[in-house]
Formats: structure tokens, sequence, C-alpha cells
């Protein structure tokens, strides 16, 4: 199926504010994730644009966002009180019969984890610490010189990390345990006869490279930084496009074909989607390593 770039029709359940819950849909999949930072709901509306899709009453997957303003819980017992764990494999993860916590996550340590799985439901819940220093005396200090505007930047430079944890990890984590479908760091494009995989090291130039080639009107874009394969084929892990103004001069005509959503990340890199997403799988047609 190949997506235009359309906002999808009633997708949000909740007040008009931003709260409530968002419902997605991915590779056959659909999520409900809740937010108590309507912020946070309102950016993964505008980021995941395509997937948006009506409530539904049983979703494969619940996520839900708990934003804390201060420093992060001291152990497992504060941070999940209710938590039920036998194991303690390292020294932040804890697992249970079917649940597990894991607290300081990779070099994200604010972020807490907790995951429920029933049958083949899974729930996680992330609490998210909000501090904007690591000094706490001075911690109030820095919220009177951050208010207002200043202070909401700052929540949101945390917003599209989050989105990985809340939306991409379980379903990937479903998709290569149920499906077989495995992650490449890689970019594709996909024409009639297949698909054209690019592999590289990061920052080798895979994003120009394949926003570059959709200036010929029959190739579509999979991906530019994520695939999905199955040893045959490859299948579209879509995210936003990041480039820098160096790499948008570098790639001709195929610019024509993003649209900036107005967001900025790290090294100057803005946020695009292309106009056309294919999402089902190609088969690979061949790989060039870039």
């Amino acid at each position: 199926m190949r997506l235009a770039n359309a906002q999808a029709a009633g997708s949000v359940s909740g007040p008009a504010d931003g709260t409530g819950t968002v419902f997605l849909r991915m590779w056959g999949l659909t999520l409900a994730l809740e937010s108590q930072l309507g912020s946070f709901a309102h950016y993964v509306r505008a980021a995941m644009s395509y997937f948006l899709c009506d409530p539904v009453e049983s979703p494969d997957f619940r996520s839900k966002l708990e934003w804390v303003d201060g420093p992060p819980a001291a152990s497992v017992d504060q941070a999940f009180p209710n938590a039920q764990w036998q194991q303690r494999p390292d020294r932040d993860l804890y697992l249970g019969n079917a649940s597990a916590y894991w607290l300081r996550i990779d070099d994200f340590r604010d972020l807490h984890l907790s995951f429920a799985l029933e049958k083949s439901s899974l729930t996680l819940c992330a609490r998210y610490y909000f501090r904007i220093g690591n000094q706490g005396r001075l911690e109030a200090l820095r919220r009177l010189r951050y208010r207002g505007p200043a202070l909401e930047a700052l929540r949101a430079r945390s917003f599209s990390t989050l989105l990985y944890y809340l939306v991409y990890h379980p379903l990937l984590w479903h998709l290569s345990r149920k499906r077989n479908w495995h992650l490449l760091h890689g970019a594709a494009v996909a024409s009639s006869q297949g698909a054209l995989l690019l592999s590289g090291m990061p920052g080798c130039g895979k994003s120009t490279l394949s926003v570059a080639l959709l200036a010929d009107p029959r190739l579509r874009m999979l991906s530019d930084n994520l695939v999905l394969h199955d040893g045959r084929h490859v299948m579209a892990c879509p995210e936003l496009l990041l480039l820098d103004p160096a790499s948008m001069k570098s790639v001709g005509k195929g610019a024509e074909r993003l649209e900036a959503v107005g967001e900025r990340r790290v090294f100057g890199r803005d946020a695009y989607r292309p106009d056309v997403w294919e999402t089902q799988p190609v088969e690979l047609l061949g790989v060039v390593d870039v």
C-alpha cells in the first residue's frame, strides 16, 4: 500500500486540547498511546500522521507516557511500588513471569519502563522524569529562567526518543518475534521491479542519496534510516526524514517530493515527509554499499 502525504481522519479520542489517546496502525498492528503530557500527544499526531486510525476497543499494544517533573526514583520499589519480579539479570532489569521493569535505559537514564504481557497483547508504561539539570538545588532557579515557550522547547527535546520507546520498539519487538521481520540500518527506495537497499555507516549519505533518487517519479520512498527484512523482501520502517541544509542542496529535484514538518533535530537537521511512502513488503532487487 502506498500512503500519500495526507492527514488521516477520525484518529483521536479525548478532548481537543491535545490530551487523550492516540491510535496508530502500522504493519497491520494497532497501538493505543496515552500521554499525560498534551504536547507529546500533539507531537505524535504530527509525526505519525500517516498512521493515525480510528479508536479500536482492543488494540494489539497499549503504551502510556507518565510525565514526572523531578529527579528519577532511586529504586524499582520507588518507581513501581506494585512491581512483581523474581529475577534480576542486570543491575537495572527486573523480570517477572509476564512482566519486566527497566531502569536507567541505555543513555536515556531519566526513563523507566514497565512491561506487562497478556497472551499476545503487550502493555508498556514509560515514566519520564523531566529535569533541567542534574543539580537538584538549582532546579527551581532554572525553572524560573525557563518558563513558557522556553520550558516547552526543553521538554520537546526528548519527544523523538520517547516516540521510539513508546511506538516503534513494541511493534518491532512483535515483528521480530512473531513474523520473522528483522531490522537493518539502511535506506531503501522501491520501483515496480523491486527495492534498492542502500547500506553504509551513519553519516555516509544514505538519506541524501535516497532522497536524490526520488527525482525519478517512478521511485517511492521506503525509509532513509531503518529497514525491515525477511531475507528476500524489505519493508519500510517509516520515520521522518532528517536532512541538514547541505544535504538539501545535494538532493536536486528529489527535494520537490518532500514536505517540511517544521521540526528541527540535533546537528541542525530539519524533519521532512516524503510525498509517498511504500509500506508493503517489496522484493529486494539489489544492494548498494554507500
